[in-house]
């Protein structure tokens, strides 16, 4: 996609560096042939977009881009991220019904291996898979 292309896409007043329409080809490449894509990588291609100079502390990104054909490439890109591979505690306590005390002090015991994210418990899919073996 070019400079004209990426403009088209999302408003003809916005600028573009040629460094950030070349991470977005990358990433439309990505996405086109299936491939992982780090959330980060994502999120902060987001952030050059629409808060290129870091004024706010949450980008807002429109609608309109979102449905729009390169908006459809980062929702598509951030639903193959490894934010997928993680359950939070909440989703732990409606697949296992044990409750949310229980998981927390498994998690603080070590023998549930978790990671903070944002106020929340992310537990990888693969670890809480191994965590259930061991409690049979």
């Amino acid at each position: 996609m070019n400079r004209k292309g990426c403009k088209v896409m999302l408003n003809e007043n916005v600028k573009l560096k040629s460094s950030t329409i070349k991470k977005i080809n990358d990433l439309t490449k990505k996405v086109e042939n299936k491939e992982r894509v780090e959330s980060e990588v994502v999120i902060s291609l987001l952030k050059e977009i629409f808060d290129p100079n870091e004024v706010y502390k949450d980008v807002q990104i429109p609608l309109s881009f979102l449905t729009s054909e390169l908006g459809t490439i980062f929702v598509s890109a951030l639903a193959k991220t490894e934010l997928n591979d993680y359950l939070s505690v909440a989703e732990i306590c409606k697949i296992t019904g044990l409750t949310r005390q229980y998981i927390g002090a498994e998690i603080k015991r070590g023998n549930l291996p978790a990671k903070m994210q944002g106020k929340v418990w992310m537990v990888r899919k693969r670890e809480f898979e191994e965590y259930m073996k061991k409690k049979k």
